[in-house]
C-alpha cells in the first residue's frame, strides 16, 4: 500500500509544521555562522559577543535547543530537558512523593516515543522536509533519566547514502549512543498489513478511570487509554482519548511536532495493560526496539473515535513471561483507516517485588518494611526492611534504586546519594538504610498522630559521630521527633524508634558472622573472655555473637558507638538463655534484650528502667 492523503486539515497542519521546521533550519545555519565567526575571529574582552537568539517556540518550540554543527550531510546539535517542562513532569516512574515540595518529583525519564520525535526534529532539520513517513531500526542501550531535573544531550543525523530523504539519527548522553534509529521522508511505500482481529473479548479488571489509577505512572500529557475493549492471550484492543499534544512543553501551547509522542507512547501502555491481565501486576516493562513505523498521517490528534489494537508473540517457546516479546500495532481513526502501524517492538520485561510495586505506585501507601516488634506499652518501634536482590537493583544502570532514592529521599538527601560510591551493594546499603528509618519513623509517627507523611517529608542527619536522628517540616507540628538508631546485616536493616525523651541504640548480626571467634575473643574484656572460653564451641559462638550484638547495641544507645574500644563495655547476662544483659560502660549502663529473628540476632538497648517498666 501507499500513504493515505491528508485532509484539507492535514495539508494545512503539514504547511504549519513545514514552515516552522524551515524556520528551525535557518535558525540553526545562523547559529552555525555565529560559531564559525567565533572560531575565526577570537572575540576581545572588549567586543560585544553576536547574539544567537532561542530556538523559534512556534507554540510551546521544539526540542532543538542549539547546534554544534550543520552541513548538507550532517547535523550535531543539542537538546536540553528539563522536569520544567510539562511532559516531563507527566513522565515520572511513580506517584507523588512530597507533600510539603511540589518541585520534588520521582524520577522522571524521557519516554522512549519521545526521543523518535527528537531524532525527527534533527533529521527535518538536516533535510528541510517534514513529511516524515518511515522510521526503523530503532535501538534503545540505556534509559534517558533526569536524575538531577535537568539533562543535557547531544542529538546527532546523517543522511544515508545519497538519499536526499533519508537518514540515521541518534541521541547521545554523555558520549554513549542511548538510542538511535533510522528515519525516511516521502515518498515511501508503506506496506503493513492490517492486524488480525481478537479471537474473543475477555473483560479486564480495571478500566476507564481506574486504568491510571491502579499502576500506570503517567500523568494527564500521557493518559492515552479512554477504554479497554477486551483482551486475549494474542493481544488487547483499546479506545484512546484525543491524544491532544496541547500544553505538551508549557502546559498551555501547542507545538509543532512531527510524530504524536502521546499517540505513540500508548502502545508501550497496551503492552502493559495486556502483561497485568496474563500475568499480574508485579512488573516493569518497556519498549527496548523497533522494526518499524509507518505514518500514515503528520502528527494525529485532536480526533474522536481512535482505537488501538495491538497483538504479541513470544521471542522464544519457553512460555516465561518474563521472555522478551514481540509486539506489533494499529492506530486507525473512527473509520477505521490506519494513522500508524507499529511492527517488531520488543518490550524488555522487569520482574519486581510486590513491595516494590506498591511503593513505586503509591509511595504514601506503600511500605518496603513492617514492624519487627513493639516494646511495651510505650510504642517504641523495631522495624525490619529485608534487602532487596542486588540482581535487582544492579539491573539496567540501577535504575529500580534511582527510582527508590526519588522516592524516599528529600532534595538535601539527594545531593547526599549522588556522592555515595558507585559500588552497587554499597549503594543498596546506603539507600535502603534511610528507607528502614523513614518507614519506622512514619509508622511510628502515624500511631501517634494518625497523620500519615511521606517519606522524603523525614529527613535523616547524622551527628559528628555518626549517630542518626531525624527532622522535618512535621516535628512538632504533627508530633515530635523519635529518637532512632539503625543496624544492618546481609540479610536487611533494622530501624529501632523510640519516645523523644528516651535513647534506643539497635544491632543486627547475622547469625553466620562468627567465623574466626579468636578474633572477637581479643577485643573483649577479661571477665567476659573468661567466661566464654569455659563454654563449649557450639555455646561459645552463640554467645560471643549475643555478648558482641549487645555491645553494639549499648554503643549506639549512648550515642558514640564503640569507637574502636569494645573492650570499654562489659556485657553481664541476666538469664541463662542470654537474652537480657546489662552493658556498663564510662556512659553509664543499658539494659539489652537480644532475641532471634529469622536467619539473624538482634539486640535493643534501652534505659534500664525503661525496659523493666515495658516487660
Amino acid at each position: 500500500s501507499v500513504a493515505v492523503a491528508a485532509g484539507d486539515g492535514g495539508g494545512a497542519e503539514q504547511a504549519l509544521i513545514s514552515e516552522y521546521f524551515g524556520l528551525m533550519r535557518g535558525f540553526l545555519a545562523q547559529q552555525q555562522r555565529v560559531v564559525e565567526l567565533l572560531q575565526a575571529s577570537p572575540v576581545q574582552e572588549d567586543e560585544p559577543v553576536p547574539a544567537v537568539s532561542a530556538t523559534p517556540s512556534a507554540g510551546g518550540g521544539g526540542f532543538i535547543e542549539s547546534v554544534v554543527t550543520l552541513d548538507e550531510r550532517h547535523i550535531v546539535a543539542r537538546c536540553r530537558l528539563s522536569t520544567r517542562q510539562q511532559f516531563l513532569r507527566d513522565h515520572v516512574l511513580s506517584g507523588q512523593v512530597s507533600a510539603s515540595d511540589p518541585d520534588l518529583l520521582g524520577l522522571s525519564c524521557v519516554p522512549f516515543m519521545a526521543s523518535l520525535e527528537i531524532m525527527a526534529q534533527a533529521c527535518a532539520a538536516l533535510t528541510g522536509r517534514v513529511d516524515l513517513q518511515l522510521i526503523e531500526n530503532v535501538k534503545a542501550a540505556d534509559w534517558l533519566a533526569l536524575d538531577d531535573g535537568e539533562l543535557l544531550v547531544e542529538v546527532r543525523a546523517e543522511r544515508i547514502g545519497d538519499a536526499e530523504a533519508h537518514c540515521r539519527a541518534s541521541i547521545l548522553r554523555d558520549g554513549r549512543i542511548v538510542v538511535s534509529g533510522n528515519f525516511r521522508f516521502a515518498p515511501v511505500d508503506l506496506h503493513a498489513a492490517a492486524l488480525a482481529p481478537l479471537s474473543e473479548y475477555r473483560e479486564p479488571r480495571c478500566n476507564g478511570a481506574e486504568l491510571y489509577q491502579t499502576g500506570m505512572f503517567h500523568g494527564r500529557t500521557f493518559q492515552s487509554l479512554a477504554w479497554l475493549d477486551g483482551w486475549d492471550d494474542s493481544g488487547m484492543d483499546a479506545q484512546l482519548t484525543r491524544l491532544s499534544i496541547d500544553g505538551f512543553f508549557d502546559g498551555q501551547h501547542r507545538p509543532m511536532l512531527l510524530t504524536n509522542p502521546v499517540l505513540l507512547d500508548a502502545v508501550g501502555q497496551l503492552a502493559a495493560f495486556w502483561i497485568a491481565e496474563y500475568a499480574g501486576t508485579d512488573f516493569n516493562c518497556f519498549p527496548s526496539a523497533i522494526e518499524r513505523i509507518e505514518l500514515y498521517r503528520p502528527c494525529p490528534a485532536d480526533e474522536d473515535g481512535m482505537r488501538l489494537l495491538g497483538r504479541q508473540q513470544p521471542l522464544d517457546a519457553s512460555g516465561d513471561i518474563a521472555a522478551p516479546r514481540i509486539w506489533h500495532f494499529d492506530c486507525v481513526d473512527a473509520s477505521g483507516a490506519p494513522l500508524v502501524r507499529v511492527r517488531g517492538l520488543v518490550n524488555v520485561f522487569f520482574p519486581v517485588p510486590n513491595r516494590f510495586y506498591e511503593v513505586r505506585r503509591d509511595p504514601l501507601g506503600g511500605w518496603l518494611g513492617e514492624p519487627l516488634t513493639e516494646l511495651g506499652a510505650d510504642a517504641a518501634l523495631l522495624w525490619t526492611l529485608p534487602h532487596l536482590a542486588d540482581d535487582f537493583c544492579s539491573q539496567s544502570g540501577g535504575i529500580f534504586l534511582r527510582m527508590l532514592a526519588h522516592i524516599y529521599l528529600s532534595a538535601a538527601e539527594r545531593s547526599e546519594w549522588a556522592r555515595v560510591t558507585p559500588h552497587p551493594r554499597r549503594r543498596r546499603e546506603w539507600l535502603l538504610g534511610r528507607a528502614a528509618i523513614k518507614e519506622a519513623v512514619r509508622y511510628w509517627v502515624h500511631a501517634h498522630s494518625r497523620r500519615l507523611l511521606y517519606p522524603s517529608d523525614i529527613e535523616v542527619l547524622h551527628d559528628e559521630h555518626g549517630a542518626p536522628s531525624v527532622d522535618g517540616w512535621w516535628r512538632d507540628a504533627v508530633a515530635p521527633a523519635p529518637q532512632v538508631s539503625l543496624s544492618h546485616d546481609a540479610h536487611g536493616c533494622v530501624a529501632a524508634v523510640a519516645a523523644p525523651h528516651e535513647r534506643i541504640g539497635v544491632d543486627v548480626e547475622d547469625l553466620g558472622r562468627i567465623r574466626n571467634p579468636e578474633w572477637l575473643l581479643e577485643a573483649l574484656a577479661p571477665p567476659e573472655r573468661a567466661a566464654l572460653e569455659a563454654l563449649s564451641e557450639a555455646q561459645r559462638n552463640d554467645a560471643l555473637l549475643r555478648l558482641w550484638c549487645a555491645k553494639e547495641a549499648a554503643a549506639k544507645y549512648c550515642g558514640f558507638g564503640l569507637q574502636g574500644r569494645p573492650e570499654a563495655f562489659q556485657v553481664t547476662f541476666l538469664d541463662a538463655q542470654l537474652q537480657s544483659a546489662i552493658v556498663s560502660s564510662e556512659h553509664g549502663q543499658a539494659q539489652v534484650e537480644i532475641f532471634s529473628s529469622g536467619p539473624s540476632i538482634v539486640a535493643v538497648a534501652r534505659a534500664p528502667a525503661v525496659l523493666a517498666e515495658a516487660m
